[in-house]
Order: structure tokens, then C-alpha cells, then sequence
């Protein structure tokens, strides 16, 4: 919220901020008037305008951050020792992620079954939020996670936490899936 105050030009010391528990409960909060404003994410952002409400801001279209939405994270231990697991998985979710942002009917038919889910608008409403979100191929965005771990510092005061991305970031299997040629022949253009 720190980045969205500063970027909104509204001092942070001029707001209240509240944990207000699960989004559920800041939305009834909301429509009560026990609370000015909150953060919503799809599915709640649309049940928060059919109740009325404006949505003041779109958090993904703030100019000065950029967060990372698709991270995948393992230990380098891990990695390591099973290198061609890894492998495989990021060619089975890079083919999984082209499928969900190319194909709209497909990516919502699955997540309603999988979900369990009989309200198909609040899926639909959620991939149209998420949906131009992921990145092809699935790499992080070095400036959002730089920006996340930046923001982690300012937190944790009188805690060392290293800010260097590159640290985190390895993007060595990525890399050689493209040489191969992998996300050019998931796209169709290999």
C-alpha cells in the first residue's frame, strides 16, 4: 500500500490502516460503513460493484511497482538433486500457462470443474482480472520482486534481508527451455 500512497501522492501518515481479517469480512465491513476502503481481488471485486461500490484502483496498474503474480519457488537443494523433475514440470506448467492465457473457454471450463464452482460469471471475472496478468514464457519480473523485497526490509527492521534478486532468482532451466526452442513450439511458431 506504501507504493500505491506515494504514487496516489496521499501521505501515509494521513491514512488508518486496519488488518480487517479475510476478504469476506472487509467486504461486509465495507458495505456496513465500518470501513472506508479495502483491498479486493476477483472474485470479490466484482460482488464489491454489484453492491455498489467504486472501485477506486486497479493495484496492477500502479506506474511505480510491478509485482510478481507467477513465482515458482523450490529449494536449491532440491533443484540440485533433481534437476530433470524441475525440468519437466516447468515444460508441463509453461504448456498449462499458454493454454490458460490463449485459450479463454478451455482455462474457465477447467476451472469450473476443478473448482466445484456454479457461478461461472465470478470465474469469468477472475480470469479477466488474471488472466493479461502471467507472463509467456513464466519468468519473474525482476523489478516487481525487487519492489517485494524492498518492501520486506522496510518491515522487518533491525533484520538483514538481502535485496539483490539475483540471489533468489535463478532462471538457469528457463533459459535452456528457450534454446531449446520450447516456448516457441508451445506458441506454434517452432
Amino acid at each position: 500500500m506504501a507504493l500505491a500512497f506515494k504514487e496516489w501522492n496521499i501521505p501515509r501518515q494521513s491514512v488508518t490502516l486496519l488488518a480487517g481479517g479475510p476478504s469476506s469480512n472487509r467486504l461486509i465491513a465495507l458495505s456496513k460503513g465500518a470501513l472506508d476502503a479495502t483491498l479486493l481481488a476477483p472474485p470479490d471485486t466484482g460482488e464489491a460493484s454489484r453492491m455498489g461500490m467504486n472501485i477506486l484502483s486497479n493495484l496492477s496498474d500502479l506506474k511505480t511497482a510491478e509485482f510478481p503474480i507467477n513465482v515458482i519457488a523450490t529449494r536449491r537443494s532440491f533443484l540440485e538433486k533433481n534437476r530433470e523433475v524441475a525440468k519437466r514440470f516447468l515444460q508441463a506448467y509453461s504448456e498449462g500457462l499458454y493454454q490458460f492465457i490463449t485459450n479463454r473457454e478451455k482455462a474457465l471450463a477447467i476451472s469450473i470443474q476443478r473448482l466445484k464452482l456454479k457461478n461461472t460469471a465470478l470465474v469469468d471475472e477472475a480470469y479477466q482480472f488474471y488472466g493479461p496478468i502471467f507472463s509467456f514464457p513464466p519468468r519473474v519480473s525482476h523489478d516487481g520482486l525487487r519492489v517485494v523485497l524492498e518492501s520486506l526490509a522496510q518491515r522487518a527492521s533491525g533484520t538483514k534481508l538481502e535485496t539483490n534478486v539475483d540471489k533468489y532468482v535463478d532462471e538457469r532451466l528457463l533459459d535452456e527451455l528457450e534454446r531449446e526452442g520450447l516456448f516457441k513450439k508451445i506458441g506454434g511458431r517452432g
